[in-house]
């Protein structure tokens, strides 16, 4: 499901429809069908489906409508069941609205003659908006083809390169930004921001290791249940030998023990891979396991059509690029044929002590070399200034926590995992996600994340607190052994703990250049259709604008070659 939106304040055309058909053409390349159109004095407006993943309106007597875009339950109510809802609490500014919600999705509402739109609290539905709100949509390449002028972004193009996103609502084109999250906004008229507040209060309990846990179980579940009611067995989920899967399937075995769809992905001997099997065959599961490294072989004659289908499916970018063997593409769509929910396990981490930090604060830029610097950037040309890249890096990070200075707190840090990494990385892959059918990340909703900040330090070392989640909801779960060594049912090994301890401890400016050891010690040998043979089927490798800012000959890593064609290939599309 997609949205386009022209704003008419800024565009005098008659033919919008023939104007902007390149927008529009990138809804049909993907299959996606137009279901409505709004046209109005004011904006214009057309919403499309996708096979499994549809849009929900209504459309009032007086003109005024509500549009639903992604997974959204509104007191526990799903699609056109909970639209009347929703609009009646909208037009009363029903304090509550944002702890009712449960998904990933964008609200649109038509209400006396102005416009109003929202996302998730996350921002895991993505909208994208041009300058003065002229155009807005939840299509990156559509809002792309839009814009006439477009301004390469060069803090934006490095860490897309580099991190596999674009933070702080900002990506490779200056003129075109994220909408905030947890706002509404008034598109028309005098176009106005609102925020969407959630209520929050902590438990007097909340040192209190036992009761946080019982706490915790009983929101998550909570949530489980909505899902489970409307869904009942289509549901599809990933089962590796992680926290984040299991507690997603102890939390749905929980609420209604029902064969679900699972999958793993990975290689026969992948430690993942071994301890899903092990749970599955155990349990009595059906597994699907699938090794995208076995895929065969893409012929040279029919990559430039593979490049050109992710380049439209994964609107135009994609947490790892386009550049693929179409396994990528092929198991999306597979695990979502038949319309089933999928669950994604990520944003687990707000349980464990994702940062590997000890329990205090620190300096922003610190905190982001700490995690992010990867010490040598050869591949880069003059344009990269590092210094100003890690300081432009860790302002958005210190806004993204709602900080007031440089430095932040242990809690900010915290705050940081979902507001920022999650936020500006994983909702790339929700987005695209949800254009093949119905997407959730439980485990990131509002109630849990609050609930997070507050847990004290000591209970998210070594994955204590979140190995409790599992043992309290499906205690048979936490006995099958993890890719830890251990199973989720004990206390990790002191070797384990001591391990943890360590690392903690690693003075910051030593972490970048242990990090940069590791990397090297890795195979560097690219796929065979990152090789030269297959790219320049598609990508004059002679003349291409991304040299401006990275020797491509140079990147050994897959992942930011990939990133870097990506982008070349998009320069040359749009």
């Amino acid at each position: 499901m997609d949205f386009l939106l022209i704003n008419k304040k800024y565009e005098t055309r008659n033919s919008l429809i023939e104007e902007y058909s390149s927008s529009f053409d990138v809804f049909s390349k993907r299959e996606q069908v137009k279901i409505a159109e709004f046209d109005k004095d004011d904006f214009y407006l057309s919403l499309y489906n996708s096979k499994n993943s549809k849009c929900f309106f209504k459309e009032y007597k007086n003109g005024d409508f509500i549009i639903v875009l992604g997974t959204l339950f509104y007191k526990s109510e799903f699609g056109e069941d909970c639209l009347d809802n929703l609009f009646r609490d909208f037009a009363e500014r029903d304090k509550y609205i944002s702890n009712n919600l449960i998904g990933n999705y964008c609200v649109i509402v038509y209400l006396n003659g102005e416009l109003s739109i929202f996302n998730d609290y996350l921002g895991l539905l993505r909208v994208y908006y041009s300058e003065n709100l002229a155009i807005l949509s939840t299509s990156f390449l559509a809002i792309s083809k839009a814009i006439k002028n477009r301004t390469l972004s060069n803090q934006e193009i490095y860490e897309y390169i580099i991190r596999g996103g674009m933070y702080g609502d900002n990506t490779i084109f200056s003129e075109i930004k994220l909408l905030p999250s947890s706002t509404i906004i008034c598109i028309n008229g005098e176009q106005k921001m609102e925020e969407l507040k959630y209520i929050y209060e902590r438990p007097i309990f909340y040192e209190d290791f036992d009761k946080m846990v019982s706490h915790v179980s009983d929101k998550l579940l909570a949530i489980f249940d909505v899902i489970v009611k409307k869904y009942d067995t289509n549901i599809t989920l990933a089962l590796t030998g992680g926290y984040d899967s299991r507690l997603n399937l102890a939390s749905l075995r929980k609420i209604k023990k029902i064969p679900y769809h699972l999958y793993v992905y990975g290689k026969e001997n992948d430690s993942d891979v071994v301890n899903a099997k092990n749970i599955a065959e155990r349990e009595n599961l059906v597994l699907k396991h699938i090794d995208r490294s076995k895929y065969t072989k893409v012929k040279l004659n029919n990559f430039s059509d593979l490049i050109e289908k992710n380049y439209y499916y994964f609107d135009g970018l994609g947490n790892v690029g386009i550049f693929d063997n179409g396994s990528d593409l092929d198991t999306r769509i597979n695990r979502s044929q038949d319309g089933q929910l999928q669950v994604n396990g990520g944003g687990g981490e707000i349980f464990r002590n994702y940062w590997n930090l000890n329990s205090f604060g620190k300096k922003s830029l610190d905190f982001v070399r700490h995690k992010y610097d990867l010490f040598n950037y050869e591949p880069y040309s003059l344009l990269f200034n590092k210094k100003e890249y890690f300081n432009n890096f860790a302002t958005k990070m210190v806004r993204s926590a709602g900080a007031n200075s440089n430095s932040l707190t242990r809690k900010q840090m915290e705050m940081c995992y979902p507001l920022f990494r999650i936020k500006y990385w994983q909702a790339i892959n929700n987005s695209n996600n949800l254009r093949f059918s119905n997407t959730l990340t439980p485990l990131i909703d509002p109630s849990l994340l609050y609930l997070s900040y507050d847990l004290p330090m000591k209970f998210k070392f070594n994955g204590v607190f979140e190995a409790a989640l599992i043992k309290s909801i499906d205690a048979k779960m936490a006995e099958y052994e993890s890719n830890y060594g251990h199973n989720f049912n004990v206390r990790p090994p002191f070797k384990d703990r001591m391990k943890s301890f360590f690392m903690r401890n690693i003075p910051l400016l030593v972490k970048p250049y242990l990090r940069w050891t590791f990397s090297k010690t890795k195979n560097s040998e690219l796929p065979y259709y990152l090789e030269k043979e297959y790219t320049s089927k598609v990508i004059d490798l002679d003349n291409m604008v991304i040299s401006k800012f990275v020797d491509i000959n140079k990147l050994s890593d897959a992942g930011r070659l990939s990133r870097a064609l990506t982008i070349e290939y998009l320069l040359k599309k749009i």
